[in-house]
């Protein structure tokens, strides 16, 4: 799933031989519909995009001042709820999220599939507040604990990092 239509295009070349691969280009959200994704920018290709967020930079360009966010696009946004029902899928192994801010978000509205059919939550936290309303840390973890998920895997330093969330109901390897 890739909003920004640069780098969507850049997959679809890059995916087109592989069948099972199936690309989509819209962005998760708490809500279906439409919106718009502040751009990211800096040299090379591709480059600074996949700091691109549908939340407005708050601190990024502080950290990393070589990208900057200077253009927007529209973007069709789908709840995970809705993405899974769509494509009738009925488990998910390994949901990967690093969407700039909005994890948050798509987590919490789609709390009830999350629960019930989920595994593990690979997730990007940040301690700075790299964009607006973007949660704090201590709330994703609370929000992850309280859905019945446990960090297997901790990897967030003094900025930033990564983050591996077991879904304790459903911790069985099948």
């Amino acid at each position: 799933i890739e909003p920004v239509n640069e780098q969507f295009a850049h997959l679809k070349n890059l995916c087109a031989e592989k069948k099972n691969i199936k690309l989509f280009n819209y962005a998760f959200s708490e809500q279906n519909g439409e919106s718009e994704i502040i751009i990211g920018n800096s040299e090379g290709n591709l480059g600074g995009m996949g700091s691109s967020s549908i939340l407005e930079p708050l601190e990024h360009e502080k950290y990393f001042p070589k990208i900057s966010f200077n253009r927007k696009q529209k973007v069709t946004t789908k709840t995970l709820h809705s993405f899974m029902s769509e494509n009738k899928i009925k488990l998910v192994d390994l949901l990967w999220l690093d969407i700039q801010g909005k994890e948050f978000d798509v987590l919490k509205a789609s709390q009830q599939v999350v629960k019930d059919q989920v595994k593990l939550i690979h997730l990007e936290i940040s301690r700075i507040q790299f964009y607006r309303d973007m949660p704090k840390e201590r709330e994703i973890r609370k929000f992850m604990k309280d859905l019945g998920f446990i960090c297997v895997i901790d990897k967030i330093g003094a900025i930033s990092g990564n983050a591996l969330f077991l879904n304790s109901k459903l911790n069985s390897v099948n």
